[in-house]
């Protein structure tokens, strides 16, 4: 199916679907948003955001390269016992990393001196991370077999549970806690409606087989490697912010960068589509590959320099949109962060090409 002469119409459709599920998920999001922001305040916000932050550097950090090199790994492998082998041990490795990650977590913001209410909730949104990561592992099959209208609906399932979570929470007028518990509900619910999307047969029970650990890990570290540094470029900054500035300001960054988060997952999102494909192409099909690299590159360049000219101009019609008038001084910090989307939209696409030659050192 990778490799056949309709193969660049399953992609183009593919991504077309990715990217309507990207535009809707991130409506519901952005209603969500609006909701928490003027129910939190600046300040309350600013200590979301940071929990937020240190939740997502947890997946990112355990996640360790493993969707990318794994969905190339599941690419080539043949279909049946080996590929569920080969997904079982992809999910044993995730479920390891993200739980000591949710632990170290937990231990940093008690260090940080965290009040009782972010320690809490940091718990509670780790454990929630663990039902995200095991969604992530187990759709890998999902994203070779370019099931892209089951993904976008997983996608969609997730924003909507965590929306409607939020605007029940704020109708009830609760406290910081109870927003950051949603995160298990995201987690554990949206992962039991997997068998319901994609059917039983995605399910595999988490595997542990040394030769496989050791051989994915290592393809794998390269990538965890170049992921780690791209996640800290923007979150670490949050973190900072949280123990040094007071909360306003805080919350002020946290709202410009959680705007640039939701664009740059959109080339994440790409890239899922198209490195199955990619992958069988540097193994079979050199003249394909080179193709697929240089659309890569003109996309990337477009839409990354659209994204950054969009939040560059309309950065303060955007925050007071989302929050009011009280957020308007994030406008600033926003037009300078947005910039970075160029560099991001780029270096996805020279990703995809990377790993699909097994050139992940190259990425570090």
């Amino acid at each position: 199916m990778l490799s056949g002469d309709d193969v660049a119409g399953r992609v183009v459709r593919g991504g077309a679907v990715r990217l309507v599920g990207f535009i809707v998920t991130n409506l519901v999001a952005t209603a969500a948003t609006i909701v928490l922001l003027r129910h939190l305040g600046v300040e309350d916000f600013g200590r979301y955001g940071t929990v937020l932050a240190l939740m997502t550097i947890v997946n990112g950090v355990t996640e360790a390269g493993l969707n990318l090199v794994g969905t190339r790994e599941v690419a080539l492998a043949p279909q049946g016992a080996a590929r569920r082998a080969l997904t079982g041990a992809i999910l044993g490795i995730r479920l390891v990393l993200t739980i000591l990650g949710a632990a170290a977590a937990s231990l940093f913001a008690v260090l940080a001196g965290y009040d009782d209410a972010m320690v809490a909730g940091t718990v509670l949104a780790g454990i929630g991370v663990i039902g995200v990561g095991a969604q992530s592992a187990l759709g890998i099959p999902a994203i070779v077999d370019l099931r892209n209208t089951a993904l976008s609906v997983v996608e969609i399932a997730r924003a909507v549970v965590l929306a409607v979570g939020i605007a029940a929470l704020a109708v009830a007028g609760a406290s910081l806690v109870p927003f950051l518990a949603l995160q298990v509900a995201v987690g554990f619910l949206v992962l039991a409606l997997y068998p319901v999307i994609f059917g039983r047969a995605i399910l595999v029970r988490p595997r542990y087989d040394r030769e496989q650990w050791i051989r994915v890990m290592r393809a794998a570290l390269p990538v965890a490697i170049a992921g780690v540094l791209a996640i800290l470029y923007l979150r670490i900054v949050v973190v900072l912010a949280s123990v040094t500035v007071d909360e306003r300001e805080t919350g002020l960054l946290v709202t410009s960068a959680r705007i640039v988060e939701v664009i740059a997952g959109l080339p994440l999102i790409l890239v899922g589509v198209i490195l199955p494909v990619a992958t069988v192409a540097a193994r079979d099909n050199a003249d394909r590959l080179r193709y697929i690299a240089q659309r890569l590159v003109e996309g990337g360049l477009i839409l990354g320099t659209l994204a950054a000219l969009v939040l560059g101009f309309a950065a303060e019609p955007l925050v007071v949109l989302l929050g009011g008038r009280e957020y308007e001084d994030a406008s600033g910090v926003l037009a300078i962060q947005g910039a970075v989307l160029v560099t991001i939209f780029l270096i996805q696409a020279s990703v995809v090409v990377l790993i699909a030659t097994h050139r992940q050192l190259d990425i570090a």
